[in-house]
């Protein structure tokens, strides 16, 4: 029994990764921001998004999403069992516009030209605004 749960943990998390990690532009993320270990200051876990190069309608990832806010930037993770093939990003602060959305939610725009946009909550961008502005 310990092995099926094992077998259908890691083929979950297999289709899971394959599903949302290209047509999310995730891949595009990670090779343009890569990981930094900088330690957090604060993080936000169980988050929801949805990430998409602009022109795509994008992915949504509900309650998949990790943010960890840093001193010089913002790391964007997916939690464990999702994470196979997607590797944390970091965006430092320099490289990070929020802005308002026409419609649900705030734009966290990556890169400068923008290399892709993930749509969050109110809550989260406030909180991840408070940290910009004391850096």
């Amino acid at each position: 029994m310990a092995l099926f749960g094992l077998g259908a943990y890691l083929t979950l998390g297999l289709v899971g990764g394959l599903i949302f990690h290209f047509p999310s532009g995730w891949e595009k993320l990670q090779t343009a921001f890569p990981n930094r270990g900088e330690k957090a200051l604060s993080t936000l876990r169980f988050r929801s998004g949805r990430l998409g190069d602009g022109w795509k309608i994008g992915i949504h990832y509900a309650a998949m999403l990790c943010f960890d806010i840093c001193e010089s930037g913002l790391r964007i993770r997916l939690l464990p069992m999702f994470s196979l093939l997607s590797e944390p990003f970091f965006v430092p602060w320099s490289a990070l516009d929020i802005e308002e959305s026409a419609g649900f939610g705030v734009n966290l725009d990556f890169g400068k030209p923008m290399v892709g946009t993930l749509v969050v909550s109110q809550s989260v961008a406030r909180q991840v605004r408070r940290v910009m502005q004391r850096v």
